[in-house]
Parts: structure tokens; sequence; C-alpha cells
């Protein structure tokens, strides 16, 4: 039983789940889902404090569990997926030595934990950020425009590019979209909502003076409008990476009609 602990105690995680190829999806899941939800946690916990809140921020909306649950399902098949089918290419190449076939399976599992916890911290920091604002009734979720796409770098992308264009954006435009344009995305939205310092400055002056809650993380919301219509008006766009390309290209030709 005692030479069993380390290999419970791997499957448990992202990167033992995908140093192993995947054998249980189910484990991955959870793992990813945990990972996401501390994320989650954290974000709301900076983005509350940032605005004067000393209250401690932890989810515990079902509802918001759920959505978290099924996002951590999908990433968890589609890794597992794409992780097999990178495995089985490097186990049929026959240019390659027992080690360097190792040392290639090790270089995927680096790949593909880094690119899960990059889309895993961007996807914690953007929802807690866009959950705060909408379900603490500071914006109108489909009205108000205070979402702003940044480009980081020389090296941004066309899409991105594109993206940045049809700044600003409603939190319904900008859950659509989501917090990567693309995968291994440097580029994304704005983290400290700086473009509003008049709002900023109201919202931190209320909360100071007792006059605004903001949402902790709890079942009950203070906005005015129930939890499930606002967050019935912040989905992802369906059909994955495809379906967010679809919505990018849909927000591009609006701006290029605006400008």
């Amino acid at each position: 039983m005692i030479d069993c602990l380390p290999l419970l105690a791997e499957a448990s995680t992202t990167s033992g789940q995908i140093r192993n190829a995947v054998p249980d999806v189910d484990a991955l899941e959870d793992a990813i889902y945990r990972n996401l939800t501390d994320e989650y946690n954290r974000a709301g916990n900076r983005f509350t404090s940032s605005l004067g809140d000393q209250g401690t921020f932890r989810l515990e909306a079902k509802w918001k569990q759920k959505e978290l649950r099924a996002q951590a399902r999908q990433m968890a098949q589609s890794l597992e997926k794409t992780v097999k089918k990178r495995r089985e290419a490097i186990a049929a190449r026959t240019d390659l030595t027992p080690k360097q076939r190792a040392a290639e399976r090790e270089k995927l599992t680096k790949y593909k934990v880094k690119q899960l916890n990059d889309l895993v911290r961007a996807e914690g920091e953007f929802q807690a950020q866009a959950d705060i604002l909408a379900h603490s009734g500071l914006v109108d979720p489909d009205k108000s425009r205070v979402m702003y796409f940044t480009n980081v770098g020389p090296n941004t992308c066309d899409i991105c590019v594109g993206i940045k264009a049809g700044n600003p954006y409603t939190i319904r435009q900008a859950t659509t979209l989501g917090p990567k344009a693309h995968p291994n995305c440097v580029d994304g939205w704005e983290q400290e909502w700086s473009p509003d310092e008049d709002l900023i400055g109201n919202t931190r002056r209320e909360v100071r003076n007792g006059e605004r809650k903001l949402w902790n993380g709890s079942r009950q919301t203070p906005g005015s409008r129930s939890a499930s219509k606002v967050q019935g008006s912040m989905k992802r766009a369906s059909g994955g990476w495809r379906g967010v390309r679809r919505e990018q290209k849909r927000a591009a030709t609006a701006a290029a009609r605006r400008r």
C-alpha cells in the first residue's frame, strides 16, 4: 500500500496525469477544477481588495461552481485527446532511440503543463473580475463598455490586433470571446480595470462608506438583477476554439464598421 502512495499523489495532479498520458480523465478534471477554483478565489480577493473591500472572497455559489466544473471537464477531455495523439506520434517515430523518445515525451509534458497552467490562470483572473463587476451591480454586463483587450510585445498576431481594435467591450462581449484569443496567447484583457478611473474611485468610496457591497462569492449576490439572469448573459462561445474564432471575426468586422 505504501508503494502506491506516490502514484496516487501523481494521479491527483495535472502534471502527473499529463506525464502518464492521462490514464484517468476524471482525475484530470478534478485536478483542473481545483486549480481553476484556487485561481478564481485568489483573483477575486485581489480584485475586491483593490476596490476597498476588506472581506474575504471565497466561491461558495453552486451555480458558479457548476460552471467552473463544466469548463474543467471540457479542458480535461480536450487535453486527453491532444496528449494521447501527440504521444502516439512520438511512439511511431522510428528515428528516435528509447532515450530520445523519453525525452520527447517529457518535453511534451512540460509544454502541455505550462499551456494548461497559463490558461487556468487567465481563466481564473478574467472570470473573477467579470463576475465581481457584474454580480456586484457595478456595471451592466450587456451595455457598459468597461473591458479593454491589450497587446503585449512586438510579435502580436493579427487576431489579437483585430480584437484590440474593437475596444472597449461589454462584459458580455468579452466573456463570449474568453480570456485567451488562441492557445499560447500572451495578450489579454486589462486586469486592473483602469480605463474608468471615475467609476473605480466612486466604487472605492461607496465600499469604504458602507454604501456598496461587493459580491464575495456567496450564493446571494448584492446586484439588483438575479444571479441566473446575469450569468445567463455571460457565456463562452460554443464550439471550442473554432467558436471563439468565429466570434473574433464578428468583433473585428463590427470594429471596422465603427472606424
